[in-house]
């Protein structure tokens, strides 16, 4: 008798990328619906760029040490994307 993970080895990889397509285009297609929440701290950083003015200076500050960086790397460039934008119109 083959173990389960016999069966799935010798599953086609194109079932797969099917289910793998199913998994990615349902919600796409068919929203789950779940809330967007934003933090306090959050709402307020963004209301505070969209204050300002084309040609105001922003600087930026991402204070963490190198064991959060991984985890962390998507807010600045995030921040920085947004503020940008603001400024280039």
């Amino acid at each position: 008798m083959a173990s389960i993970s016999d069966k799935l080895l010798s599953l086609d990889r194109r079932w797969l990328f099917l289910l793998v397509f199913l998994g990615v285009a349902i919600p796409i297609i068919r929203p789950v619906g779940l809330p967007v929440t934003t933090t306090a701290s959050t709402r307020m950083a963004y209301e505070y760029v969209e204050r300002l003015e084309p040609g105001d200076v922003v600087w930026l500050s991402f204070d963490y040490g190198p064991p959060r960086r991984r985890r962390t790397i998507r807010w600045p460039r995030r921040s920085c994307g947004t503020a940008s934008r603001k400024s280039s119109g």
